[in-house]
């Protein structure tokens, strides 16, 4: 399978104020509506055949091809207990990812893709969508016909307690296939969380402490767990994506160096594990990064970008995971665009 691939030239956007595969070309005009990890990679410098995304400037980056156990003094988690830790395969090599290609804006995503909202295959039976200010703070869940089920954290109270569970600007959710849930709880509210409850809601392990080091969060706004048991987030505040254990909440690595022009705002797996797929706000921009497979969480390199127009400003993402579909949230444009792979 090839990378890139022309996207059709949408319609000029609209002015509006301010606040798996591979990726296609760069888009002309859409249309309207760190910290030190295991493996440092700021440490390290590209190499003649690539290497690492250390000093990632928007020139320095591929422009689309066409083909193509925590350190000491890291705070640990907070949980009741930890569970053991089970045995994981190695994963097969990587492919050449697959072309995508633009489809007219507001087609109709298959799943929500509103601002902090998921629905996930997963997990069919309910929709879960976070609410922020003013009168928020809380995680709703709906059943598919449109059923409000029980309710997350005090509506319309900011607040820091996990018995009674409350929150304070949640950001975003991520339901696995078990049903455990992952909470990023702090849009640039009071806390700076993430939090992992099981299926009955109960928590079972959290990071809650602010800062720029290792394992503390600072406007947690995505979240992601792949197939090895790791839970990526996206951590906006520090410009870097922080991962840790899904099982025992240790912390495993972090990844700054693909974000020093723009933070990462929101984090998805391909549907194959084997590419990661953030949107970055204020470039308008949506990168593809390569996944790394079980074990150490080595380094971030960028594979390609989606370069789109001023001001489009790309929030969320998020991945159909039979057909490999991208959908993006676009808060400045007003608008959501989706991506299509290509067959070769």
């Amino acid at each position: 399978m090839a990378l890139g691939g022309r996207l059709d030239a949408p319609p000029p956007p609209v002015d509006r104020d301010g606040s798996s595969g591979a990726l296609g070309r760069r888009q002309e005009s859409p249309a309207p509506c760190s910290s030190p990890s295991l493996a440092d990679d700021s440490r390290l410098r590209p190499t003649a055949s690539g290497g690492d995304s250390s000093s990632p400037s928007r020139k320095g980056r591929p422009s689309i091809p066409m083909r193509s156990a925590a350190s000491s003094g890291v705070p640990p988690a907070t949980h009741p207990s930890a569970p053991p830790r089970a045995s994981m395969a190695a994963p097969p090599p990587l492919p050449a990812p697959p072309l995508l290609r633009r489809t007219a804006a507001g087609s109709g995503p298959r799943r929500r893709l509103a601002h902090h909202a998921r629905w996930h295959r997963g997990f069919p039976t309910v929709v879960l969508l976070t609410t922020v200010w003013p009168f928020g703070h809380t995680v709703k869940q709906y059943s598919p016909d449109g059923k409000l089920l029980p309710v997350l954290g005090s509506p319309g109270k900011a607040g820091s307690s996990l018995s009674p569970l409350q929150f304070d600007q949640p950001a975003e959710i991520f339901i696995h296939s078990s049903g455990e849930i992952y909470i990023v709880d702090g849009d640039g509210g009071l806390n700076n969380r993430l939090i992992k409850l099981s299926p009955d809601l109960q928590v079972l392990w959290m990071h809650g402490e602010r800062g720029p080091g290792l394992a503390q969060l600072y406007i947690p706004h995505s979240v992601a767990v792949d197939g090895y048991q790791r839970v990526w987030v996206a951590d906006r505040g520090n410009k870097r994506i922080q991962v840790f254990n899904s099982v025992t909440g240790d912390w495993l690595g972090s990844w700054g160096s693909c974000f020093k022009d723009d933070a990462p705002y929101s984090v998805r797996f391909t549907p194959d594990q084997k590419y990661i797929v953030v949107a970055q706000l204020n470039t308008n921009q949506i990168a593809l990064l390569e996944a790394p497979p079980i074990g150490i969480i080595g380094q971030c390199q960028v594979i390609s970008t989606i370069e789109l127009a001023e001001d489009v400003k790309p929030h969320l993402v998020d991945l159909d995971l039979k057909s490999s579909d991208l959908y993006v949230a676009e808060i400045g444009a007003g608008q959501a665009q989706r991506f299509v792979p290509l067959s070769v």
